[in-house]
């Protein structure tokens, strides 16, 4: 499905996992997104190979235990299989959107046959959903979204002990229309899950965020799908509102390894399940008193740097209130083989001085996420930064850049499209003025490429 620069890719090769290198599926799909300013939203792939659980001996041992203590085993399990379940090309795309689901719906919350592997608990990746990393270990799937529930079924392996794998079931999933035995019976529906109905939500949350964008960009009479940068501007939005929330902190507790120093191996593990996690879309498109979200979009060459002057109102300056800042960087590039990283043309989030200490006052927040070596390898670049205080430059802004680099000397003159949203969040006490303080500044002060509204 094509509109405004979108296309819905849920079609992956099961007989072909991603392994280090690029196939020319993926390679295609990343000419095709840089060359027509296209955004692909791919699918991680399912994987119904079972995988073992030890802690069981019988099926029967594996029935009769407790809720708790099967969830617990089964996320135990997966994490240790998490090396036979790759994504399946070609979501390791460097240009493309990758999904992942998450074992979720609104179906009946007992099923009423078969076993609910999380019944106590949302936000856990699905049974079936291939796990990342991506190319040259960057952030995939990009993110996660609902994509039904499978039943857990049991079964012996060779080696005598039980083994699990996701189950399709009439009782739970996703309503999806289907085709009718009966004629002229436009309203049958049948339930099903998998990454597809991840991507399809996912697809389906971007019309929303266009229609935001016009909404904006109409205002200052701008036909913003006519703009080189239209398909990274939806997908740094669709980004925007991912978090890993309580299940990355769940995980976090649990995941080995748990020795001390070892937390971004253990977030990097994280990562392969939720990339950056699960969109709130609503913190996207709708407004709120006490957070701003400012956008840019632009081109860029190699060996360039944009800086972005970032007004900070006075009510944010002179209270020690908790405040946020969310980062978003995404862009196309084209890809080489002529290189350990793909990427032609790389881009990163840094301070004047080029370093990515952005400002003092706060820093990447103790929540979490992936980790900053890790983000930095694709094509989508999402921080969370938090502090109590914010220090800014005489004229009273922070300036933040996105400098470009090269990989390979024949792109050099390349530009490369992006687009960067930032959004400045108060504590709630401090609402009343953010908003006006902020539009007044941008539009008076700011460069065109940074767009403002209550978004």
């Amino acid at each position: 499905m094509v509109c405004g620069g979108i296309v819905n890719h849920s079609i992956c090769d099961t007989f072909h996992p991603f392994v280090h290198r690029l196939s020319p599926w993926a390679t295609l799909l990343d000419y095709f997104s840089h060359e027509h300013r296209l955004l692909f939203v791919v699918s991680a792939g399912n994987i119904f190979r079972p995988y073992p659980v030890p802690v069981f001996d019988t099926i029967a041992h594996f029935q009769d235990a407790a809720p708790e203590v099967r969830e617990a085993a089964l996320i135990a399990a997966i994490e240790q299989s998490k090396g036979t379940r790759r994504l399946l090309t070609p979501a390791e795309s460097i240009n493309a959107l990758t999904i992942g689901a998450v074992h979720g719906d609104n179906g009946p919350k007992t099923p009423a046959a078969g076993i609910d592997p999380y019944p106590n608990r949302t936000g856990l990746t699905s049974l079936v959903s291939a796990l990342g990393l991506g190319a040259n270990r960057s952030v995939k799937p990009d993110l996660v979204e609902r994509g039904g529930r499978f039943l857990a079924a049991p079964s012996i392996g060779q080696d005598g002990f039980v083994q699990v794998h996701g189950e399709a079931s009439f009782h739970v999933g996703q309503l999806v229309a289907t085709p009718s035995p009966a004629a002229g019976d436009n309203a049958h529906v049948h339930r099903t899950s998998g990454t597809s109905n991840a991507t399809a939500l996912t697809t389906r949350s971007s019309h929303f965020i266009a229609d935001a964008l016009d909404e904006v960009f109409t205002a200052e009479r701008v036909d913003w799908t006519t703009l080189e940068t239209r398909a990274v501007l939806l997908k740094a939005l669709l980004a925007h509102g991912c978090a890993w929330g309580d299940t990355g902190e769940f995980l976090d507790r649990y995941y080995p390894p748990q020795e001390q120093y070892t937390g971004q191996r253990r977030r990097q593990t994280i990562t392969r399940f939720l990339g950056y996690g699960q969109p709130d879309h609503g913190r996207v498109v709708r407004g709120d008193l006490h957070r701003i979200t400012l956008l840019g979009e632009d081109q860029i060459r190699s060996e360039r740097r944009h800086d972005y002057r970032l007004p900070i109102p006075p009510s944010m300056i002179n209270t020690r209130e908790v405040r946020r800042i969310v980062l978003t960087l995404a862009w196309t590039t084209p890809v080489t083989n002529r290189t350990v990283d793909y990427r032609g043309v790389v881009l990163k989030i840094c301070n004047p001085e080029g370093k990515s200490a952005f400002w003092e006052g706060v820093k990447r927040s103790e929540i979490c996420q992936p980790t900053g070596s890790t983000a930095n390898r694709g094509t989508l670049i999402h921080a969370v930064l938090e502090g109590k205080k914010l220090v800014t430059n005489e004229d009273g802004q922070l300036i933040v850049c996105v400098q470009a680099a090269q990989t390979h000397k024949d792109l050099a003159t390349v530009h490369v499209p992006y687009a960067f949203a930032i959004t400045i969040e108060m504590a709630q006490s401090q609402q009343s003025r953010l908003y006006a303080e902020v539009s007044a500044v941008v539009r008076a002060a700011v460069r065109p490429a940074i767009r403002a509204g209550t978004r």
